[in-house]
Protein backbone atom coordinates (compact mmCIF):
# COMPACT_ATOMS: atom_id res chain seq x y z
CA UNK A 1 0.00 0.00 0.00
CA UNK A 2 2.46 2.51 0.55
CA UNK A 3 5.67 3.87 -1.62
CA UNK A 4 9.09 1.38 -1.67
CA UNK A 5 10.99 2.92 0.88
CA UNK A 6 13.81 2.07 -1.20
CA UNK A 7 13.14 3.77 -3.92
CA UNK A 8 12.05 7.37 -1.64
CA UNK A 9 15.81 7.22 0.01
CA UNK A 10 17.13 6.87 -4.02
CA UNK A 11 15.11 9.75 -5.07
CA UNK A 12 15.72 11.69 -2.21
CA UNK A 13 18.84 13.19 -3.86
CA UNK A 14 17.48 14.25 -6.87
CA UNK A 15 15.62 17.32 -4.34
CA UNK A 16 18.33 17.98 -2.35
CA UNK A 17 20.57 18.77 -5.24
CA UNK A 18 18.19 20.60 -6.84
CA UNK A 19 18.76 23.30 -4.18
CA UNK A 20 22.81 23.94 -5.67
CA UNK A 21 20.32 24.84 -9.08
CA UNK A 22 20.49 28.59 -10.23
CA UNK A 23 16.23 28.82 -10.30
CA UNK A 24 17.20 32.61 -12.76
CA UNK A 25 19.36 30.78 -15.30
CA UNK A 26 17.45 30.76 -18.67
CA UNK A 27 15.00 27.63 -18.37
CA UNK A 28 13.52 26.72 -21.67
CA UNK A 29 11.71 24.00 -23.48
CA UNK A 30 14.73 23.32 -25.90
CA UNK A 31 16.31 22.10 -22.52
CA UNK A 32 16.21 18.21 -21.97
CA UNK A 33 13.34 17.90 -19.76
CA UNK A 34 12.92 14.18 -20.71
CA UNK A 35 14.96 12.08 -18.01
CA UNK A 36 13.03 13.92 -14.44
CA UNK A 37 12.77 11.67 -11.96
CA UNK A 38 9.40 12.98 -11.01
CA UNK A 39 7.53 12.81 -13.75
CA UNK A 40 3.82 13.47 -13.96
CA UNK A 41 1.45 10.12 -14.31
CA UNK A 42 -1.45 9.72 -16.77
CA UNK A 43 -0.52 12.85 -18.38
CA UNK A 44 -2.45 12.16 -21.52
CA UNK A 45 -5.25 13.67 -20.37
CA UNK A 46 -3.53 16.74 -20.17
CA UNK A 47 -3.54 17.00 -24.19
CA UNK A 48 -6.22 20.12 -24.25
CA UNK A 49 -4.52 21.87 -21.48
CA UNK A 50 -1.09 21.64 -23.80
CA UNK A 51 -2.49 22.57 -26.80
CA UNK A 52 -3.63 25.72 -25.00
CA UNK A 53 0.18 26.31 -24.39
CA UNK A 54 1.07 26.02 -27.50
CA UNK A 55 -1.15 28.97 -28.87
CA UNK A 56 0.09 31.12 -25.58
CA UNK A 57 3.27 30.29 -27.07
CA UNK A 58 2.98 31.47 -30.42
CA UNK A 59 1.15 34.69 -28.93
CA UNK A 60 -2.40 33.84 -29.26
CA UNK A 61 -4.24 33.40 -26.30
CA UNK A 62 -4.06 33.05 -22.56
CA UNK A 63 -3.95 30.21 -20.33
CA UNK A 64 -5.65 30.03 -17.47
CA UNK A 65 -4.49 27.60 -14.65
CA UNK A 66 -6.21 27.38 -11.06
CA UNK A 67 -4.43 25.98 -7.98
CA UNK A 68 -6.44 25.49 -5.20
CA UNK A 69 -5.16 24.27 -1.75
CA UNK A 70 -4.44 24.75 1.66
CA UNK A 71 -1.55 26.67 3.79
CA UNK A 72 0.66 25.80 1.44
CA UNK A 73 -0.98 27.39 -1.45
CA UNK A 74 -2.00 30.41 0.49
CA UNK A 75 1.55 32.00 0.75
CA UNK A 76 1.88 31.75 -2.84
CA UNK A 77 5.73 30.54 -1.69
CA UNK A 78 5.29 27.32 -4.12
CA UNK A 79 2.61 28.83 -6.35
CA UNK A 80 4.87 31.45 -6.89
CA UNK A 81 7.76 30.13 -8.54
CA UNK A 82 5.38 27.74 -10.61
CA UNK A 83 3.86 31.27 -12.05
CA UNK A 84 7.07 32.53 -12.69
CA UNK A 85 8.69 29.67 -14.37
CA UNK A 86 5.53 29.00 -16.63
CA UNK A 87 5.30 32.99 -17.83
CA UNK A 88 9.46 32.90 -18.55
CA UNK A 89 8.43 30.18 -21.16
CA UNK A 90 4.76 31.11 -22.23
CA UNK A 91 4.32 34.73 -21.40
CA UNK A 92 2.99 36.37 -18.77
CA UNK A 93 -0.86 37.54 -19.39
CA UNK A 94 -1.15 38.83 -15.66
CA UNK A 95 -1.06 38.41 -11.60
CA UNK A 96 -4.56 36.76 -12.00
CA UNK A 97 -6.50 35.99 -9.04
CA UNK A 98 -5.45 38.55 -6.03
CA UNK A 99 -7.39 38.57 -2.82
CA UNK A 100 -6.33 41.91 -0.26
CA UNK A 101 -5.32 38.92 2.80
CA UNK A 102 -4.33 41.64 5.35
CA UNK A 103 -7.55 43.38 5.20
CA UNK A 104 -8.63 39.79 6.60
CA UNK A 105 -5.91 39.68 9.17
CA UNK A 106 -4.30 36.65 7.04
CA UNK A 107 -1.30 36.43 4.89
CA UNK A 108 -1.13 36.41 1.34
CA UNK A 109 1.02 36.56 -1.53
CA UNK A 110 4.27 38.80 -0.81
CA UNK A 111 3.88 41.12 -3.88
CA UNK A 112 0.27 41.76 -3.53
CA UNK A 113 -0.07 45.12 -0.57
CA UNK A 114 -3.65 46.11 0.57
CA UNK A 115 -4.60 49.05 3.01
CA UNK A 116 -7.73 50.63 3.90
CA UNK A 117 -8.62 53.11 6.61
CA UNK A 118 -11.61 50.75 7.33
CA UNK A 119 -12.35 47.67 9.41
CA UNK A 120 -13.62 44.72 7.43
CA UNK A 121 -14.95 41.15 8.61
CA UNK A 122 -13.53 38.24 7.12
CA UNK A 123 -15.19 34.79 6.34
CA UNK A 124 -13.20 31.60 5.01
CA UNK A 125 -13.83 28.36 4.04
CA UNK A 126 -13.76 27.04 7.55
CA UNK A 127 -16.52 28.63 8.65
CA UNK A 128 -19.76 26.61 9.87
CA UNK A 129 -22.09 29.02 8.52
CA UNK A 130 -22.58 27.81 4.62
CA UNK A 131 -24.94 30.72 4.26
CA UNK A 132 -21.98 33.08 4.03
CA UNK A 133 -21.21 34.11 0.83
CA UNK A 134 -17.74 33.06 0.16
CA UNK A 135 -16.60 32.99 -3.33
CA UNK A 136 -13.90 31.25 -5.33
CA UNK A 137 -10.81 32.73 -3.04
CA UNK A 138 -12.01 31.03 -0.15
CA UNK A 139 -12.21 34.00 1.42
CA UNK A 140 -14.43 37.04 1.60
CA UNK A 141 -14.30 40.62 2.84
CA UNK A 142 -17.39 42.39 3.75
CA UNK A 143 -17.29 46.41 5.27
CA UNK A 144 -17.88 47.09 8.61
CA UNK A 145 -18.28 50.69 8.19
CA UNK A 146 -20.10 52.57 5.57
CA UNK A 147 -18.47 54.03 2.63
CA UNK A 148 -15.17 52.14 2.83
CA UNK A 149 -12.17 51.97 0.15
CA UNK A 150 -9.79 50.16 -0.58
CA UNK A 151 -6.08 50.55 -2.06
CA UNK A 152 -4.76 47.84 -3.52
CA UNK A 153 -0.76 47.69 -5.02
CA UNK A 154 1.37 45.37 -6.74
CA UNK A 155 5.11 45.63 -5.34
CA UNK A 156 6.64 43.69 -8.77
CA UNK A 157 6.33 45.90 -11.79
CA UNK A 158 6.82 42.74 -14.10
CA UNK A 159 3.00 42.08 -13.46
CA UNK A 160 1.52 45.66 -14.17
CA UNK A 161 -1.95 45.10 -15.23
CA UNK A 162 -4.82 46.88 -17.62
CA UNK A 163 -7.50 45.05 -16.74
CA UNK A 164 -9.24 44.67 -13.34
CA UNK A 165 -12.32 42.01 -13.10
CA UNK A 166 -14.50 42.58 -9.33
CA UNK A 167 -15.74 39.16 -7.69
CA UNK A 168 -18.84 39.96 -5.66
CA UNK A 169 -21.40 38.10 -4.57
CA UNK A 170 -23.87 36.77 -7.75
CA UNK A 171 -21.99 40.06 -9.56
CA UNK A 172 -23.92 42.73 -7.52
CA UNK A 173 -22.41 46.01 -8.38
CA UNK A 174 -21.45 47.02 -5.25
CA UNK A 175 -17.46 48.18 -5.84
CA UNK A 176 -15.95 50.60 -8.50
CA UNK A 177 -12.19 50.82 -9.66
CA UNK A 178 -10.34 53.73 -9.94
CA UNK A 179 -6.55 54.41 -10.81
CA UNK A 180 -4.31 56.78 -9.21
CA UNK A 181 -5.63 60.00 -7.80
CA UNK A 182 -5.24 63.60 -9.29
CA UNK A 183 -5.12 66.29 -7.69
CA UNK A 184 -7.95 68.94 -7.35
CA UNK A 185 -7.67 72.75 -6.66
CA UNK A 186 -10.29 74.63 -5.30
CA UNK A 187 -11.04 78.27 -4.45
CA UNK A 188 -12.56 79.07 -1.41
CA UNK A 189 -13.71 82.53 -0.06
CA UNK A 190 -15.33 83.10 3.40
CA UNK A 191 -15.78 85.85 5.34
CA UNK A 192 -13.16 87.22 8.19
CA UNK A 193 -13.77 89.45 11.24
CA UNK A 194 -11.51 92.48 11.78
CA UNK A 195 -10.88 93.49 14.98
CA UNK A 196 -8.87 96.98 15.84
CA UNK A 197 -6.81 97.65 19.16
CA UNK A 198 -7.56 101.32 19.84
CA UNK A 199 -4.22 103.41 19.79
CA UNK A 200 -3.40 106.23 22.57
CA UNK A 201 -5.25 109.35 21.03
CA UNK A 202 -7.52 107.71 18.72
CA UNK A 203 -11.38 108.30 18.87
CA UNK A 204 -14.29 106.56 17.22
CA UNK A 205 -14.61 108.71 14.43
CA UNK A 206 -11.28 108.21 13.63
CA UNK A 207 -11.55 104.56 13.55
CA UNK A 208 -14.80 104.51 11.90
CA UNK A 209 -13.18 106.93 8.68
CA UNK A 210 -10.58 104.45 9.11
CA UNK A 211 -12.69 101.51 8.06
CA UNK A 212 -15.45 103.16 6.36
CA UNK A 213 -18.43 102.94 8.29
CA UNK A 214 -20.45 104.96 10.47
CA UNK A 215 -20.20 106.16 14.40
CA UNK A 216 -23.55 104.72 14.45
CA UNK A 217 -22.69 101.35 13.82
CA UNK A 218 -19.42 100.82 15.01
CA UNK A 219 -21.12 101.84 18.70
CA UNK A 220 -23.90 98.72 17.83
CA UNK A 221 -21.34 96.67 16.52
CA UNK A 222 -19.64 96.56 19.91
CA UNK A 223 -22.55 96.90 22.11
CA UNK A 224 -22.11 100.50 23.29
CA UNK A 225 -23.30 104.17 23.46
CA UNK A 226 -20.55 106.06 25.02
CA UNK A 227 -17.87 107.55 22.50
CA UNK A 228 -15.42 107.59 25.12
CA UNK A 229 -12.36 104.37 24.10
CA UNK A 230 -10.11 103.99 26.20
CA UNK A 231 -6.44 102.72 24.84
CA UNK A 232 -5.96 98.89 24.46
CA UNK A 233 -9.82 98.53 24.05
CA UNK A 234 -10.45 95.55 20.94
CA UNK A 235 -13.35 96.95 19.09
CA UNK A 236 -15.15 95.03 16.54
CA UNK A 237 -15.74 96.94 12.90
CA UNK A 238 -18.67 96.07 10.97
CA UNK A 239 -17.15 95.14 7.50
CA UNK A 240 -17.77 92.84 4.94
CA UNK A 241 -14.30 91.17 4.31
CA UNK A 242 -14.04 88.30 2.78
CA UNK A 243 -10.61 86.33 2.40
CA UNK A 244 -9.66 83.89 -0.61
CA UNK A 245 -7.94 80.72 -0.19
CA UNK A 246 -7.25 77.58 -2.41
CA UNK A 247 -7.58 74.27 -1.38
CA UNK A 248 -5.80 70.79 -2.73
CA UNK A 249 -7.26 67.22 -2.26
CA UNK A 250 -7.15 63.81 -4.76
CA UNK A 251 -9.75 62.71 -6.79
CA UNK A 252 -9.36 59.00 -8.03
CA UNK A 253 -9.94 58.60 -11.54
CA UNK A 254 -12.51 56.11 -12.88
CA UNK A 255 -11.41 53.30 -15.27
CA UNK A 256 -13.91 52.56 -18.24
CA UNK A 257 -16.90 49.76 -17.22
CA UNK A 258 -17.53 47.41 -19.12
CA UNK A 259 -20.66 44.91 -18.00
CA UNK A 260 -20.31 41.36 -18.00
CA UNK A 261 -23.02 38.65 -16.46
CA UNK A 262 -20.22 37.14 -13.85
CA UNK A 263 -18.29 39.86 -12.97
CA UNK A 264 -17.66 43.41 -13.33
CA UNK A 265 -14.64 44.56 -15.96
CA UNK A 266 -12.27 47.75 -15.83
CA UNK A 267 -10.12 49.32 -18.24
CA UNK A 268 -6.87 51.36 -18.61
CA UNK A 269 -5.29 52.58 -21.37
CA UNK A 270 -1.58 52.87 -19.56
CA UNK A 271 -0.68 49.69 -17.28
CA UNK A 272 -0.93 50.44 -13.72
CA UNK A 273 0.29 48.69 -10.49
CA UNK A 274 -1.93 50.39 -8.37
CA UNK A 275 -5.45 50.64 -8.09
CA UNK A 276 -8.27 52.35 -5.59
CA UNK A 277 -11.44 50.12 -4.76
CA UNK A 278 -14.58 52.22 -3.86
CA UNK A 279 -18.45 51.81 -2.67
CA UNK A 280 -20.86 52.23 -5.63
CA UNK A 281 -23.97 54.70 -4.24
CA UNK A 282 -26.20 53.08 -2.53
CA UNK A 283 -24.35 50.32 -1.24
CA UNK A 284 -22.61 51.13 1.81
CA UNK A 285 -21.57 47.81 2.98
CA UNK A 286 -19.62 46.38 0.44
CA UNK A 287 -18.83 42.71 0.24
CA UNK A 288 -15.35 41.68 -1.91
CA UNK A 289 -14.64 37.96 -3.22
CA UNK A 290 -11.25 38.46 -5.44
CA UNK A 291 -9.66 40.53 -8.04
CA UNK A 292 -8.39 39.23 -11.07
CA UNK A 293 -5.61 41.25 -12.28
CA UNK A 294 -4.82 40.84 -16.20
CA UNK A 295 -2.34 42.63 -18.48
CA UNK A 296 -3.14 42.54 -22.50
CA UNK A 297 -0.58 39.95 -23.49
CA UNK A 298 -0.89 36.12 -24.50
CA UNK A 299 0.64 33.58 -22.00
CA UNK A 300 -0.25 32.60 -18.71
CA UNK A 301 -2.65 33.46 -15.70
CA UNK A 302 -1.58 31.43 -12.69
CA UNK A 303 -4.79 31.82 -9.89
CA UNK A 304 -3.17 30.34 -6.35
CA UNK A 305 -6.71 29.62 -3.82
CA UNK A 306 -4.99 28.47 -0.83
CA UNK A 307 -6.57 28.67 2.18
CA UNK A 308 -4.91 28.18 5.83
CA UNK A 309 -6.70 24.81 7.49
CA UNK A 310 -8.84 23.66 4.65
CA UNK A 311 -9.97 20.64 3.25
CA UNK A 312 -11.75 19.56 0.82
CA UNK A 313 -14.77 19.39 2.80
CA UNK A 314 -14.67 22.47 3.99
CA UNK A 315 -14.33 23.50 0.35
CA UNK A 316 -17.74 21.57 -0.03
CA UNK A 317 -19.92 24.06 2.11
CA UNK A 318 -19.79 27.05 -0.13
CA UNK A 319 -21.76 26.47 -3.22
CA UNK A 320 -20.44 30.12 -4.26
CA UNK A 321 -16.95 28.99 -4.36
CA UNK A 322 -17.80 26.30 -7.27
CA UNK A 323 -20.28 29.20 -8.83
CA UNK A 324 -17.70 31.43 -9.66
CA UNK A 325 -14.82 29.03 -10.38
CA UNK A 326 -15.80 29.55 -14.62
CA UNK A 327 -14.90 33.17 -13.90
CA UNK A 328 -11.29 32.25 -13.80
CA UNK A 329 -12.00 30.24 -17.29
CA UNK A 330 -9.55 27.50 -15.98
CA UNK A 331 -7.52 25.29 -18.80
CA UNK A 332 -6.21 23.15 -15.96
CA UNK A 333 -7.03 22.78 -12.10
CA UNK A 334 -4.49 21.37 -9.72
CA UNK A 335 -5.86 20.30 -6.38
CA UNK A 336 -3.21 20.01 -3.41
CA UNK A 337 -4.87 18.69 -0.47
CA UNK A 338 -4.55 16.80 2.56
CA UNK A 339 -2.20 17.57 4.77
CA UNK A 340 -4.98 19.14 7.19
CA UNK A 341 -6.89 15.96 6.60
CA UNK A 342 -3.63 14.34 7.73
CA UNK A 343 -3.52 16.00 10.86
CA UNK A 344 -7.37 15.34 11.60
CA UNK A 345 -6.69 11.86 11.01
CA UNK A 346 -9.03 11.26 8.59
CA UNK A 347 -9.20 7.82 7.03
CA UNK A 348 -7.99 7.60 3.56
CA UNK A 349 -11.18 6.19 2.34
CA UNK A 350 -13.13 9.65 3.60
CA UNK A 351 -10.26 11.63 2.26
CA UNK A 352 -10.77 9.69 -1.56
CA UNK A 353 -14.61 10.34 -0.96
CA UNK A 354 -14.85 13.99 0.06
CA UNK A 355 -12.39 14.67 -2.34
CA UNK A 356 -13.83 13.02 -5.06
CA UNK A 357 -17.19 14.73 -4.22
CA UNK A 358 -15.28 18.18 -4.45
CA UNK A 359 -13.89 17.12 -7.75
CA UNK A 360 -17.07 16.29 -9.20
CA UNK A 361 -18.39 19.66 -8.12
CA UNK A 362 -15.81 21.44 -9.85
CA UNK A 363 -16.20 19.34 -12.94
CA UNK A 364 -19.89 19.91 -12.98
CA UNK A 365 -19.25 23.76 -13.42
CA UNK A 366 -16.09 23.76 -15.57
CA UNK A 367 -16.16 20.46 -17.10
CA UNK A 368 -13.53 20.87 -19.47
CA UNK A 369 -11.11 21.58 -17.45
CA UNK A 370 -8.63 18.85 -16.77
CA UNK A 371 -7.92 18.06 -13.14
CA UNK A 372 -4.44 17.48 -12.14
CA UNK A 373 -4.16 16.08 -8.40
CA UNK A 374 -0.89 16.99 -6.67
CA UNK A 375 -0.30 14.57 -3.26
CA UNK A 376 0.50 16.86 0.28
CA UNK A 377 4.26 16.56 1.53
CA UNK A 378 5.43 14.83 4.00
CA UNK A 379 4.81 16.34 7.63
CA UNK A 380 5.80 15.21 11.08
CA UNK A 381 3.01 14.99 14.34
CA UNK A 382 4.48 16.60 17.04
CA UNK A 383 7.85 17.67 15.28
CA UNK A 384 8.68 13.31 15.59
CA UNK A 385 6.31 11.34 14.40
CA UNK A 386 5.20 10.64 10.31
CA UNK A 387 2.00 11.74 9.32
CA UNK A 388 1.44 8.07 7.89
CA UNK A 389 -2.17 9.39 6.77
CA UNK A 390 -0.52 11.60 4.20
CA UNK A 391 1.21 8.92 2.80
CA UNK A 392 -1.86 6.86 2.21
CA UNK A 393 -3.16 10.01 0.80
CA UNK A 394 -0.93 9.95 -2.21
CA UNK A 395 -1.64 6.14 -2.74
CA UNK A 396 -5.38 7.34 -3.10
CA UNK A 397 -4.73 10.01 -4.87
CA UNK A 398 -2.70 7.77 -7.20
CA UNK A 399 -5.69 5.05 -7.78
CA UNK A 400 -8.28 7.48 -8.18
CA UNK A 401 -6.51 9.66 -11.21
CA UNK A 402 -6.01 6.13 -13.00
CA UNK A 403 -9.98 5.08 -12.04
CA UNK A 404 -11.00 8.62 -13.04
CA UNK A 405 -9.19 10.28 -15.51
CA UNK A 406 -7.18 12.42 -13.66
CA UNK A 407 -3.14 13.42 -13.49
CA UNK A 408 -1.03 12.99 -10.73
CA UNK A 409 2.05 14.04 -9.79
CA UNK A 410 3.47 12.66 -6.22
CA UNK A 411 5.23 15.74 -4.31
CA UNK A 412 5.80 13.25 -0.96
CA UNK A 413 8.22 11.56 -3.36
CA UNK A 414 9.47 13.73 -4.98
CA UNK A 415 10.77 15.93 -1.88
CA UNK A 416 11.79 11.98 -0.28
CA UNK A 417 9.04 11.22 1.66
CA UNK A 418 9.75 10.59 5.36
CA UNK A 419 13.21 9.68 5.20
CA UNK A 420 13.80 13.12 3.34
CA UNK A 421 12.40 15.60 6.13
CA UNK A 422 15.60 14.95 8.11
CA UNK A 423 17.71 15.94 5.45
CA UNK A 424 15.69 18.81 3.90
CA UNK A 425 15.51 20.17 7.73
CA UNK A 426 19.58 20.21 7.50
CA UNK A 427 19.35 22.01 4.41
CA UNK A 428 17.31 24.92 5.45
CA UNK A 429 14.11 23.62 2.64
CA UNK A 430 11.24 22.79 5.52
CA UNK A 431 10.01 24.65 8.27
CA UNK A 432 10.36 23.74 12.02
CA UNK A 433 7.30 23.03 12.76
CA UNK A 434 8.10 20.35 10.36
CA UNK A 435 4.83 20.57 8.49
CA UNK A 436 5.57 23.92 6.21
CA UNK A 437 8.64 24.41 4.68
CA UNK A 438 10.70 27.45 3.81
CA UNK A 439 10.79 29.79 1.12
CA UNK A 440 13.69 27.91 -0.47
CA UNK A 441 11.96 24.58 0.13
CA UNK A 442 8.79 25.98 -1.75
CA UNK A 443 10.55 27.27 -4.82
CA UNK A 444 12.31 23.61 -5.04
CA UNK A 445 9.00 22.29 -5.20
CA UNK A 446 7.86 24.72 -7.50
CA UNK A 447 10.60 23.99 -9.67
CA UNK A 448 9.91 20.20 -9.41
CA UNK A 449 6.62 20.59 -10.27
CA UNK A 450 7.11 23.04 -13.83
CA UNK A 451 10.34 20.18 -14.61
CA UNK A 452 7.75 17.28 -14.59
CA UNK A 453 4.68 19.58 -16.17
CA UNK A 454 7.13 20.87 -19.23
CA UNK A 455 8.40 17.28 -19.53
CA UNK A 456 4.76 16.08 -20.18
CA UNK A 457 4.36 19.11 -22.49
CA UNK A 458 7.33 18.14 -24.64
CA UNK A 459 6.36 14.34 -25.10
CA UNK A 460 3.15 15.81 -26.05
CA UNK A 461 4.85 17.88 -28.88
CA UNK A 462 6.96 15.21 -29.96
CA UNK A 463 3.76 12.67 -30.23
CA UNK A 464 2.11 15.72 -32.18
CA UNK A 465 5.10 16.03 -34.46
CA UNK A 466 5.38 12.44 -35.26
Amino acid sequence: MFRHKLRVIALLGTFLIIQGQNLDSPSTFEQSRRSVPFPIANDSILVPFFAKLDSARAGAGKVNIVHIGDSHIQADLFTAQIRRLLQKEFGNAGRGLVFPHSLAKANGAWDVVSSSASAWERVRVLSMESSEPVGVAGYVIKANSSQPSIELKLRDGFNAFTTVKILTPHNRNMITVSRESRMVKKEQSKPVSVVHQVKKGETLSEIASKYGVTVAKLKQANGTSSSVINPGKRLRIPVNHVEKSVTTHYEPIPLTTEDSLTYRIYRSETPLQKITLTTVPGNSYPILNGIILENRSAGVLYHAVGVNGAKSSDYLRFPLFFQQLPVLSPDLIVISLGTNEGFGRLESSLYAQQLAQMIARISEKVPSAPILLVTPPPSLFQKKYPNRYVEEYAYEMNRMAFAKGYAFWDLFEAVGGFPGIRANAEGGLIGADRIHYSKAGYEKQGTLFVDALLDAYQHYRAEKTE
